[in-house]
């Protein structure tokens, strides 16, 4: 009841279906399930259009699944491969930093720094050197 996400369930998706589950509940209890199979039946739930009591209680279902699957995204995105992938690739530089910066040889040099929060205004006020770095073949 989820959407096939990495030969797992995503439980956001089911998440969202299940919300969707209980309002039609809610609408069968109203005017029962004959509107399902039967197009002439449709005109059933025109009534439900001013129902204040139903309308406040799918709102309800509905901010009950924003907040669950907020929820969800807050706890389970957070060990997705890429969220891991980019905490190595942290660790990476900062080792990497580490090591050049208090190297006697080139760390009064070279320095390695990491710019936490690096976006490309960054790179245009002049963080970024103009030049390019290119590695010739051995």
């Amino acid at each position: 009841m989820g959407d096939k996400m990495g030969g797992g369930y995503c439980l956001g998706g089911w998440v969202l279906k299940w919300g969707e589950i209980i309002c039609l509940f809610m609408i069968l209890q109203k005017i029962g399930k004959g509107f399902l199979t039967d197009l002439s039946q449709q005109k059933k739930l025109l009534p439900l259009v001013n129902d204040k009591a139903l309308i406040r209680d799918v709102a309800k279902v509905k901010h009950e699944n924003k907040l669950q699957f907020s929820a969800f995204l807050e706890k389970e995105c957070k060990v997705a491969p890429s969220y891991h992938m980019a905490k190595m690739i942290i660790k990476l530089v900062n080792s990497i930093g580490n090591v050049v910066n208090h190297d006697p040889i080139v760390g009064d040099k070279l320095k390695v720094i990491f710019l936490e929060n690096y976006r490309v205004s960054l790179a245009e006020k002049g963080t970024m050197p103009k030049s390019t770095m290119t590695v010739s073949p051995s």
